[in-house]
């Protein structure tokens, strides 16, 4: 408990600098940039963990820029005034992937994490339905052990290779003064169609089956 103190007063020393680099990526990408406005929070903790420089924060926020530039195409699916609102749902519904794809994309977080040699804990899995919406919320939580650096290059490249996952938030706990070890509580959510990857029908009723099953 004393390591999450630690950490929650060092991340008041950065706090300033996160509003005003919030304030910046939200006059430049809008409501839809927030996922890379989530990873750039992110990537200032992982900076304070790590006790880097400046130059080290400069380079995050360049990397975290390519994030954005890379999901671009779904994000201007709500900036194109021209269209109505039918056909920007169905651009957005497209690039989406499939419910009955999420097991493969948590697999690629689990890999991605093996990759980096971190130690994944047993995980919380959660599936939201929306069915007025025609999508599914998948949500997890993660805890991982490891070296800071490599939880930082983790959440990087997770957020980098999959468009629809967002970062909910993350808690990091030293293991000790001066270790770099450290463990790391980190909550995702991924959209998905309500659909399969198969069939264009939503089965509403196995979607909701699954949903209560994951809340078990």
């Amino acid at each position: 408990m004393a390591g999450l103190n630690a950490v929650g007063d060092g991340l008041h020393a950065v706090a300033w600098e996160v509003k005003r680099l919030a304030r910046v990526v939200l006059r430049r990408a809008g409501v839809p940039g927030v996922v890379a406005a989530g990873g750039l929070v992110v990537a200032i903790a992982a900076v304070w963990v790590d006790q880097h420089s400046i130059a080290v924060l400069s380079n995050l926020q360049h990397q975290l820029v390519r994030t954005q530039a890379d999901s671009v195409d779904i994000r201007n699916v709500a900036a194109r005034p021209q269209d109505d609102g039918r056909q920007r749902l169905a651009a957005f519904d497209h690039a989406l992937p499939a419910h009955d794809e999420i097991p493969q994309a948590v697999g690629e977080l689990l890999m991605l994490a093996e990759n980096e040699n971190l130690l994944v804990d047993k995980g919380d899995y959660r599936l939201q339905l929306d069915p007025q919406g025609g999508f599914v919320r998948y949500r997890m939580t993660l805890p991982v052990k490891g070296d800071a650096s490599a939880v930082r290059r983790f959440i990087l490249a997770s957020l980098r290779g999959q468009r629809t996952l967002a970062l909910e938030s993350v808690q990091f706990k030293r293991e000790g003064a001066g270790s770099r070890a450290l463990e790391a509580r980190i909550q995702w959510v991924l959209l998905a169609r309500a659909t399969t990857a198969r069939s264009s029908t939503r089965p509403t009723a196995t979607l909701q089956a699954m949903a209560e099953g994951a809340a078990r």
